[in-house]
């Protein structure tokens, strides 16, 4: 069983919805509030057998579209089944066989299944079916639930619907347990989740008589005991296996495992919460410790992964386990290599039938799924509309992700951008390494709202199609003194913000060494091009450079490499010899020869505690923050030698 497809309207900030989703993982991005949890809670609405639909607070007004009660909240699941279409009793799953009196086999979808043709996308009268290339037998299941103005609360409705999306039959709880989907939600207490009982209310009925206590906290500990050695050993095993398994990949405390413990009971603490328990030991022999932590006193991480864990096994006794599983940012409290590992955790701890619908606002989420297959980004109108775009499938001029991301220097960079709505394109190294270090120093700059990539081998033109294909708004950012670029840019209609004519962003850097003294100048200079840790010798330096090149002879340096701290110090030297560390002659030579990204941004971070912002750098930023804040509309933009931004002309 999967979702195929959900329709909503009027539920918090949606009008309206319509998304597609496929067997297998689904991951659901996009910005805040764009209603990634609403879709999950939207289909838990129709799913959940647990409900409880009389308590007011399932649903308020303050859920309707912009609080507007006068239309309802309608949902629309189509669950498929995800195998062939069954014939002649073959290719029955086991969660949908029933056994009738008479000993025959049933499928339970069959009892209210309709017919898909995927091929067509379309419901299929009978008459059709048999001619269809590619049905399917899938169940259309609604909710709408109507705010009653004069009682104050939301009354709601479950229809099993036919081929024309009129009711059929009621939508049981029943027939909820056996589609089986289960949501995780982001707002679980995984502290409460992790113990198997919680503030037992036994404990506050004792009262203070003592001797009461003392006789019930004896007589519990001797008829608890063997009950909870029991599941610890038979019946819970599964579970703590799995959680152990799961803890030791994560907080690699391998010494340890997880156990189902009963504490020593106090007078004082009657029910003493039976809870999953980390135990370990220190010492050796005879001098041996052993110590048990609940889950309930550890870090936040390892609680999240454990209720996860028991989230995703725990299993109705009506069942045969979940086929929907439904997980909001389970990234939380996680660290970044651990959320890496996270769609393979899930997969495993699930299995290769279920369907997995994930939100996320984790890159780290994404970096195992290199086609981006089954990663949906979600996007809303002014007017609550929501559209989707299945990001496995932009390919544009030949470019997918695939190849989009094999091509692109930083990785994580790039699938950072798949957050935001406007990405920057860096033309090369140098811009992608001086700016963003800028942004990031500056502290009214919204430098965590924009995500740069740089366009490497990926050229330029490639990445903005791409990323205009999948939903995007994209701006270049490059030199001005390549006209063919520009032009290319301009007649394919890409915005972009370029220098003024002839200048690249080393001239300016350039210009701006020459106006800082030059003990000042050789200092920054010397920490970006040695950002590595090492100078390389270049044959030019003798002419270049005569001072750096002095302290390589005198170093006999065979490798000719030298550390950044010793050229350091060595041009510090000269110029307390000499008054003057004799900066380079030639200072468009040292940073053309020496285009890495690191390089750009050490000189922009030193630019920026010296104060010394170039003019137009500024004028740059500034301009991607007027964009960003839709306080200049994107454009095709050029400065001129003063320092002036105009559209940019072709002729």
């Amino acid at each position: 069983m999967y979702i195929k497809n959900i329709k909503i309207s009027n539920f918090r900030a949606l009008r309206s919805a319509n998304i597609s989703l496929q067997p297998g993982l689904n991951i659901l991005i996009g910005p805040n509030n764009v209603g990634k949890s609403t879709i999950l809670s939207a289909i838990d609405l129709v799913l959940n057998p647990n409900l409880q639909w009389w308590r007011r607070e399932i649903l308020t007004e303050l859920d309707s579209f912009r609080g507007w009660t006068d239309d309802p909240i309608e949902v629309e699941v189509l669950v498929g089944c995800g195998r062939p279409r069954c014939v002649d009793g073959e290719n029955k799953c086991t969660r949908l066989e029933i056994v009738t009196e008479d000993k025959s086999d049933l499928c339970r979808l069959a009892e209210r299944a309709i017919t898909w043709d995927n091929k067509k996308n379309k419901f299929l009268k009978v008459d059709e079916i048999d001619a269809a290339e590619a049905p399917e037998s899938v169940i259309r299941l609604k909710m709408t639930a109507a705010f009653q103005k004069a009682e104050g609360y939301v009354e709601a409705s479950h229809w099993i619907l036919n081929e024309d999306g009129t009711g059929w039959a009621n939508l049981t709880n029943p027939m909820k347990e056996w589609i089986g989907a289960r949501l995780l939600a982001s707002n679980r207490d995984p502290m409460s989740e992790c113990r198997m009982q919680y503030n037992s209310l036994l404990s506050k009925a004792v009262g203070d008589i003592k001797t009461w206590r003392i006789r019930c906290a004896n007589g519990f500990r001797a008829a608890i005991g063997p009950i909870v050695k029991e599941l610890a050993e038979s019946r819970a095993t599964e579970i703590i296996s799995f959680i152990d398994r799961t803890t030791k990949d994560i907080g690699r405390t391998h010494a340890e495992e997880t156990v189902l413990s009963l504490g020593e009971v106090q007078s004082y603490d009657i029910i003493r919460q039976v809870e999953l328990c980390r135990k370990g030991s220190e010492g050796q022999d005879q001098e041996k410790k052993e110590w048990e932590i609940p889950f309930s006193r550890q870090g936040r991480g390892l609680q999240n992964v454990a209720s996860l864990v028991l989230g995703i096994q725990t299993q109705s006794a009506s069942t045969t386990g979940f086929s929907i599983i439904m997980l909001e940012e389970p990234e939380q409290n996680l660290e970044p290599q651990m959320q890496r590992s996270s769609v393979k955790s899930v997969r495993n701890l699930c299995g290769s039938d279920v369907q997995i619908i994930m939100s996320t606002h984790s890159p780290y989420i994404l970096s195992s799924i290199m086609d981006l297959d089954g990663v949906q980004r979600l996007a809303i109108s002014g007017d609550g509309n929501l559209t989707s775009v299945d990001m496995g499938a932009v390919s544009a001029d030949g470019w997918d992700f695939f190849k989009f991301r094999k091509t692109v220097p930083h990785d994580m960079e790039l699938l950072e951008a798949l957050f935001s709505p406007l990405v920057v394109i860096w033309e090369g190294d140098c811009e992608a390494g001086f700016y963003p270090a800028l942004m990031r120093q500056l502290p009214d700059y919204p430098s965590e709202w924009l995500a740069g990539v740089n366009g490497g081998d990926a050229g330029l033109k490639n990445p903005c199609a791409w990323f205009k294909k999948a939903g995007y708004e994209t701006v270049v950012v490059l030199d001005g003194d390549n006209p063919e670029a520009l032009s290319i840019l301009s007649a394919e209609g890409i915005p972009f913000l370029a220098l003024p004519p002839d200048k690249k962003l080393e001239h300016i850097v350039a210009d701006e060494f020459l106006k800082m003294e030059d003990a000042v100048a050789a200092e920054i200079l010397l920490s970006g091009i040695g950002a590595s840790g090492r100078i390389n010798w270049y044959d030019e330096f003798s002419a270049i450079w005569p001072a750096l090149a002095e302290i390589f002879k005198e170093k006999d340096l065979v490798r000719k490499t030298l550390p950044t701290d010793e050229a350091l110090a060595g041009i510090k030297d000269t110029a307390s010899k000499t008054g003057n560390p004799q900066f380079p002659n030639n200072i468009i030579w040292v940073l053309e020869r020496n285009k890495r990204r690191q390089v750009y941004e050490t000189i922009g971070i030193l630019f920026h505690q010296k104060g010394a912002i170039p003019a137009i750098c500024g004028k740059v930023l500034d301009t991607l923050k007027e964009m960003w804040l839709n306080k200049r509309p994107l454009g095709q933009y050029q400065f001129d030698g003063s320092g002036n931004l105009s559209s940019f002309n072709l002729s």
